[in-house]
């Protein structure tokens, strides 16, 4: 929804409008006038107009907030930092994701919750590990996203791992008989052919 950014040496603000579909960025300023150069100062302000749009977007910070409102302020945020296939993708997983998480408040995810979450929909929906991952990676990003803007204290997907999936060679899902059979791939150090640039090979007999 929003952040800061160093540009020069002045503090930039940067808030996603809904109504434009745009990132409005406008330089951080004292009540006289002056450009904001500290990052303790910048991060102060920034404190203070993420509060204002809370406000404005009806969002308390006392535990009522549920997970289906935080994914819904977190998707305009991602709309333009993302390709429109991505952004497809990911709304997808997300809605997987918010009919299991959707009453949850935020404050009540932890590692176990969302562990179990993704065991379960990797149960039902029958998919493999790298796309377990990739539900892993959207809830770290959000965890992320959560914690930057005051929702959370720390991401609850922090300590989470991906699964490793190891890459089998391609002969691995061929019977042995099939591996004898296929012919071996030229050797260019055996060839024995050198050819020089604008010359073209020898004809054989």
């Amino acid at each position: 929804m929003a952040s800061i950014y160093l540009r020069g040496k002045v503090w930039w603000y940067c808030e996603y409008n809904p109504a434009t579909k745009k990132n409005d960025r406008r330089p951080l300023r004292y009540p006289d006038g002056r450009p904001v150069r500290n990052r303790r100062d910048a991060l102060y302000f920034k404190a203070q107009k993420d509060q204002e749009r809370r406000q404005r977007d009806g969002v308390a910070l006392d535990g009522s907030l549920t997970f289906a409102r935080a994914l819904e302020l977190y998707t305009d945020f991602s709309r333009l930092r993302k390709t429109p296939r991505t952004f497809r993708t990911d709304g997808y997983r997300f809605r997987k994701l918010q009919e299991r998480l959707g009453t949850l408040k935020v404050h009540q995810l932890t590692a176990r919750t969302i562990d179990d979450t993704l065991n379960a929909l990797q149960g039902d929906l029958s998919f493999g590990h790298t796309t377990r991952n990739h539900y892993l990676h959207l809830l770290k990003a959000f965890g992320s996203w959560c914690v930057e803007h005051g929702y959370l204290f720390q991401n609850p997907a922090r300590t989470l791992r991906p699964i490793k999936t190891p890459r089998l060679p391609a002969s691995c899902g061929q019977s042995p008989s099939a591996r004898l059979a296929s012919p071996a791939p030229p050797s260019k150090a055996n060839s024995g052919l050198r050819h020089r640039r604008g010359t073209c090979p020898p004809a054989s007999d």
